[in-house]
């Protein structure tokens, strides 16, 4: 049942409290304001005032903590469905953990941490043991709202007296070592606002299920965990722009984005599936995972607009704009000059890789014309797309590069090398017709190439080949180009045959040429086979 307004004003933190938090405030701006007007505050550096800034920000964060406790028990007790003892149980607990807040404002962090444990329990207990022991929406959402809470209430403070009390920027960019992080991003308040997104990632939606009034604790929960995201990772960029070089703040850095973004789309959170914060955050971080799969996601909304569609592109979602960013003026500029933690990639490789890995070639080869360069160094580097590296190549004029990608896509029989399953002839035809065309452009630029020499002789001789082919099988085939393409020996038999068995004279000269081009076409490499044909031929 209800527990009694009397019974909660012993449970609640003191009014005391409140009122001492107020009276220290009162004496550290009395005191900042006394170095100020002795002339002493121009002596204190930057890193000082950062840290006479930060006790002022904990005292306020502190007094907005306490205050958010005291509202969110008087919430619960009055729609309170548990017993009495389960309820009083719970308010002992949080009042315990936030006792003597007042005393030592620099313990705050440590307080929250408290918190958001049950009396007694291991801070080392594995996370699901944790939830079990009675960690339902009403310590979930008290926890989390008490923390952003004292956040927003100390970067509020921030905003207002950095200038006017402190005589520092609000924030400074160029300011980075120990001492110039704010206290906001100190690894223990990070590692409170992280164990709080794995509890919502965990058990969000579940707990919200058992929830009396779902709606307005989905709106809570919603804005609580966009403002615990935005700190949390704003945290770690502020460490890891001071020391980009220590693995271990990148690590956290990349498993905070992780845990972040993706809550940030969750249907509690992200409840019309427009992703804009999550993409915000996934951008303003170099996220690439992120900002990847959001914008695939969401590839209607541009990709499949344009010139020929009365719907304009919307261009917040659109990646083509992302990986050609690279000008100092465009917004996208800083992702260029990130890699990504597991994989070690930069933006543009990173996109390539991604599509790559899920099968989507046509995606790799579309994307890369908004980065030629990363594009032709994904393509000589892996080779799951190697086949289909000529067409970038004819793309960016790499003509010689196009045909001699061409020509090895051939049947390995004109170069005697094992490249697998000969093409049939269609295909053989179209290949080397196009890399005739590509190494006629390749001589034109550079007449004296060996590769083009090379190539062009190989182009010949296959062309000719699949025409022989045809002639000798001129009865045979079904006319679609389908019929796997023979080597040399197999047709230099096949030529024998028809001459031998034809009564024609006409048409035993024209097999007999074509058992001649065959054995003239046989790879130069191989001058015994090419005799051996031509010999058979003529005893033919």
């Amino acid at each position: 049942g209800r527990v009694g307004g009397a019974k909660m004003a012993t449970t609640a933190p003191p009014d005391n409290a409140m009122a001492a938090l107020r009276e220290k405030h009162k004496w550290h701006a009395d005191f900042v304001k006394f170095l100020l007007h002795a002339g002493a505050y121009k002596k204190v550096s930057a890193t000082g005032r950062t840290k006479l800034r930060d006790h002022g920000e904990m005292i306020a964060a502190a007094g907005a903590t306490l205050s958010e406790c005291r509202r969110c028990l008087t919430e619960m007790d009055a729609g309170a469905d548990k017993d009495e003892g389960e309820a009083s149980a719970f308010r002992r607990e949080v009042v315990e953990a936030l006792a003597g807040t007042s005393d030592v404002v620099a313990d705050l962090p440590r307080r929250w941490d408290d918190l958001q444990r049950p009396s007694g329990t291991d801070p080392d207990m594995d996370m699901d043991m944790d939830m079990d022991m009675d960690m339902d929406i009403n310590s979930m959402m008290l926890t989390l709202s008490c923390v952003c809470r004292g956040l927003g209430e100390a970067f509020r403070y921030r905003a207002n007296e950095s200038t006017n009390l402190y005589d520092i920027p609000h924030h400074d960019p160029t300011l980075c070592g120990k001492g110039t992080i704010p206290w906001t991003s100190s690894t223990e308040v990070l590692a409170v606002l992280h164990q709080q997104l794995e509890k919502i990632q965990l058990f969000g939606d579940s707990v919200l299920s058992s929830s009396s009034n779902y709606e307005q604790d989905k709106l809570a929960l919603k804005r609580l965990v966009e403002d615990a995201s935005v700190s949390l990772l704003a945290g770690y960029h502020d460490h890891f722009r001071c020391d980009p070089q220590n693995e271990e703040i990148a690590r956290l850095y990349d498993e905070a984005k992780r845990l972040a973004i993706p809550l940030l789309r969750t249907s509690y959170v992200n409840e019309d599936g427009d992703d804009i914060q999550a993409l915000e955050m996934s951008l303003k971080h170099s996220c690439f995972e992120g900002i990847v799969q959001i914008c695939h996601d969401h590839r209607r909304s541009w990709k499949f607009c344009g010139p020929f569609s009365p719907v304009p592109p919307d261009e917040t979602y659109d990646i083509r704009l992302m990986l050609s960013g690279t000008s100092p003026e465009s917004p996208y500029v800083h992702l260029h000059g990130s890699t990504d933690y597991r994989t070690g990639l930069p933006f543009c490789d990173f996109v390539l890789n991604w599509y790559a890995d899920r099968g989507s070639n046509t995606e790799v080869l579309e994307l890369g014309k908004e980065c030629s360069e990363a594009l032709t160094r994904f393509l000589r580097n892996d080779n799951r797309l190697g086949d289909l590296a000529w067409i970038h190549d004819l793309r960016i004029g790499a003509h010689e590069r196009a045909a001699d990608t061409l020509v090895n896509l051939t049947s390995s029989i004109f170069r005697g090398k094992d490249a697998g399953a000969p093409m049939d002839l269609w295909e053989n035809e179209q290949v080397m017709s196009l890399a005739k065309l590509s190494n006629k452009l390749a001589r034109s630029k550079n007449p004296d190439s060996a590769l083009v020499a090379r190539n062009s002789t190989i182009i010949e001789n296959s062309l000719n080949l699949v025409e022989a082919q045809r002639i000798l099988q001129e009865d045979d085939l079904d006319g679609d180009g389908s019929e796997a393409i023979l080597p040399p020996d197999e047709l230099i038999v096949l030529a024998v045959n028809k001459i031998n068995s034809s009564r024609d004279v006409e048409n035993i000269k024209k097999y007999g040429l074509c058992g001649l081009a065959i054995a003239h076409a046989t790879s130069s490499e191989d001058a015994i086979a090419m005799i051996h044909g031509a010999a058979t031929i003529w005893e033919a």
